[in-house]
């Protein structure tokens, strides 16, 4: 997507899944469908529907693996999709995840899932 090819990305994320089925090793699967919606909405003539698709196969897989990583990151993307579609309110799962780690913790997911917060004013 960095270098203007979002295509070829999502080629090489097909390819990972694939992978990841056959083998059942899937430790990464949240985060490859999560780059899914990223790339999907990075393509021209881009449909919203299929990264939120994306999304919530990422978050169910992220909850049930119990990568509370994983599931941040998700949500931060569901809520940056929301944003874009000029949905004002902040998904739920998002402000309840976020408040579940501790304050003191720094990591850029958490700082941007707080940001977005704040912006919404929540």
């Amino acid at each position: 997507a960095r270098l203007g090819r979002p295509t070829a990305g999502l080629q090489m994320l097909d390819e990972a899944l694939r992978i990841m089925a056959e083998t059942g090793e899937t430790y990464f699967a949240a985060e490859a469908h999560r780059l899914v919606a990223e790339l999907s909405l990075a393509m021209p003539g881009r449909d919203p529907a299929v990264a939120e698709a994306s999304l919530r196969t990422s978050l169910a897989i992220a909850r049930r693996q119990r990568s509370r990583l994983l599931e941040l990151r998700a949500s931060v993307s569901f809520a940056r999709v929301h944003s874009a579609q000029g949905r004002a309110e902040v998904p739920g799962e998002l402000l309840l995840l976020a408040r579940s780690f501790a304050d003191d913790i720094v990591c850029s997911d958490l700082s941007e899932a707080r940001a977005l917060l704040a912006a919404s004013g929540t």
